[in-house]
């Protein structure tokens, strides 16, 4: 439950979401971050009471969303509704983290390069690697693979020259997950160090949240998505 007397810092920690509200309304969390959030309300002249619940409103329904989904369930749906799954849950939440991580990536880089250039530096790489391999990942399974997926679900035969890209997938999958693992142990496992500010901390846990999409998203491709399709055009 966020409260009034919380600083904006522990809200931050309690519900990373809260810095795309504050950034909407300019509540400095960064170098404010020890200010209470009733204080840091009032001084930007906002409802402390409507915004706090909305707040909550806003942590309540990210809890809800990051129930694991019946995975289960999942081999029991078509190719076609499969397809639709992850590209309603995943690609559109992982463009939106990439993006909101481009910036605060390069944001810790440049305030921090003088303590911790020797983790951020090698991060700034690493995150600009797998950013462009997942965009360009992902605009080819919506604009070609799963296309041609869902035509060969229909029809129950599988197109020329669909499996030998679904195989490519795969591969990227594996190229993805090896920047994940270098970006786990250069965050020592999104570890951020003593004393930085919350931008800092706010960067490591969202390429945290990042990350475990990521891999469940891989993991319902590879193990849920592939296999359905394979039983379809049998």
């Amino acid at each position: 439950m966020i409260t009034g007397n919380m600083s904006l810092a522990d809200v931050v920690r309690d519900f990373p979401g809260a810095t795309a509200i504050f950034n909407q309304y300019q509540v400095d969390y960064c170098c404010g971050g020890k200010d209470s959030l009733e204080a840091a309300l009032k001084e930007r002249g906002l409802p402390v009471d409507s915004f706090v619940r909305i707040l909550n409103d806003e942590a309540e329904k990210a809890a809800r969303n990051a129930i694991p989904d019946d995975l289960e369930a999942l081999y029991a749906l078509d190719t076609p509704t499969l397809i639709r799954h992850i590209d309603d849950r995943h690609h559109g939440k992982d463009r939106n983290l990439l993006y909101e991580l481009d910036e605060l990536v390069n944001t810790i880089l440049v305030v921090h390069f003088d303590e911790h250039h020797g983790e951020l530096i090698p991060l700034h790489r690493l995150f600009a690697d797998l950013k462009k391999e997942l965009e360009e990942h992902f605009v080819r399974e919506e604009k070609v693979v799963f296309p041609a997926m869902i035509r060969s679900a229909r029809t129950g035969k599988a197109e020329a020259g669909v499996r030998e890209e679904i195989v490519r997938l795969e591969e990227e999958h594996v190229a993805a997950g090896h920047l994940i693992k270098e970006i786990q142990e250069v965050t020592r496992n999104f570890t951020p160090p003593a004393g930085v500010c919350t931008t800092y901390m706010v960067t490591y846990r969202k390429l945290q949240e990042l990350v475990e999409d990521i891999f469940m998203h891989i993991y319902k491709e590879n193990a849920v998505l592939f296999p359905v399709f394979a039983r379809d055009v049998q």
